[in-house]
Formats: structure tokens, sequence, C-alpha cells
């Protein structure tokens, strides 16, 4: 690519790492990444996902890592699919990582589905804390629905 003057895009590096860490190529996928930031070539966040998984197993720090850098850089899907795999893997999730996940869904504007999200967690028996709950009656009173964020402020005080 570069010989005819087209340099690759994040999209390209990310495959071509992902590609060499599937085919059970860690080492190369490595040092690919290596070189590619040597050369200030753009990698995301899906290129050192996939090397960080080729070389340990995740636990919920790492998971809790990627999907708040997933969150911030407003790639909610990623997140959300790296959080059912993680939730698959049998690693509990925690309040951080929900907090990551529904701070993003409002600033993106998915304001009622943020609020669905925390029900879902709640009813799933999750332990929410005062952040999250400070999150999602923020996004009821953005959508106008204060008598259901009064409720959710009697839910967390009793």
């Amino acid at each position: 690519m570069v010989e005819v003057g087209v340099n690759p895009n994040a999209f390209t590096c990310s495959t071509y790492i992902q590609g060499l860490c599937s085919h059970k190529r860690s080492d190369s996928g490595y040092e690919a990444l290596r070189a590619f930031r040597a050369a200030k070539w753009p990698i995301d966040t899906f290129a050192y996902t996939a090397v960080i998984h080729r070389f340990c197993t995740p636990d919920v720090y790492t998971y809790g890592a990627l999907i708040h850098a997933y969150c911030k850089t407003r790639n909610l899907l990623q997140s959300l699919a790296l959080h059912k795999d993680m939730v698959s893997n049998g690693i509990k999730t925690n309040c951080v990582i929900l907090s990551s996940i529904l701070q993003c869904m409002c600033e993106m504007g998915m304001v009622s589905q943020a609020v669905d999200q925390f029900k879902e967690f709640r009813d799933l028996g999750i332990f929410l804390d005062e952040v999250l709950y400070n999150i999602v009656v923020d996004a009821l009173c953005k959508l106008e629905k204060l008598e259901e964020a009064v409720e959710l402020l009697n839910e967390m005080q009793g």
C-alpha cells in the first residue's frame, strides 16, 4: 500500500492485526502493532483488544478498561458486545462498567435506551450504586418523566 502512496487507516491496521492474532500469530500481531505505532499509523482499540485477548486471559479490569475506552470513543455497539462477551465468559460486571455504558448512551442522546438498560440491569439483580441511579434520574428528568425520577430516588433511598 505504502509503495503506491496510500497510507493505511485505523480499520486496515486493526484488520491486519486481528487477522494475525486470530490465526495464532500473536507475536506477529504484536510486532505489527509496534511497527504501526512507530510509523505513526492510526491504531484503534480493536487492534489493542486483539493483542490483549491473545496474550492474556482478560479479567473484569481488562474488560472494564476496554469497555470504558469504547464508550469514550462513542463506540457503544462494541462496548455492549464486549460486555456481553465478558458476562458470557462468567465474569461478573460491576457498577463502574455499567456507569460507562449508561453514560455513553446518555451522551449519545439515547436517554430512553439508557433508562431501559438500567431497568434490565436492575431486573437481573445486578447491584446498582448511587452513580448509576444518578445517571438514570438525570436521564428521566431530561425525558420530563419527573414522577418516575422521584420513584427511582425513593427506591434508591429505601
